[in-house]
């Protein structure tokens, strides 16, 4: 059964730290909106939960459970909006380079691209060391 008192699926938050601004703008919307239903007396779980906080498809993604009203509808909208235009690395908003459909800056752009490369070699390089392991042990079976 899903715990909808959860603050937090199990997975947290999804992305890089260039988006801590935008996220933490959006943190405090809700915030806002719980301490004005607080106020009201509404029940606590029928408060929105946030139960994700992802990149996707270059976006940032702030996903709530839960009523939610058009103002905060409105600014979730525009945040996810503006994340395009920031990089997700580091958080500035020019100089950015997409890289396969996510907006980062050049500098990020780069360190990303070497990562990617060291990690590729040394999944080359892994593999083959376990070829070799392996064509060693079938020989040495074959003995």
């Amino acid at each position: 059964m899903e715990n909808r008192l959860c603050v937090f699926d199990e997975r947290g938050v999804e992305c890089d730290d260039g988006w801590f601004e935008l996220i933490d703008g959006l943190a405090h919307a809700a915030e806002d909106e719980i301490e004005c239903l607080a106020q009201r007396c509404v029940p606590r779980d029928q408060w929105p939960r946030v139960i994700q906080i992802k990149q996707k498809f270059g976006m940032l993604r702030f996903r709530l459970w839960g009523p939610r009203s058009a103002a905060l509808k409105a600014l979730i909208l525009m945040i996810e909006e503006e994340s395009w235009r920031t990089c997700e690395g580091c958080g500035h908003s020019s100089g950015l380079a997409a890289r396969e459909n996510w907006p980062v800056c050049v500098r990020c752009r780069m360190v990303l691209e070497s990562k990617y490369r060291r990690s590729a070699r040394l999944s080359r390089e892994a593999h083959a060391e376990s070829h070799e392991k392996l064509t060693v042990m079938l020989a040495q079976r074959s003995e």
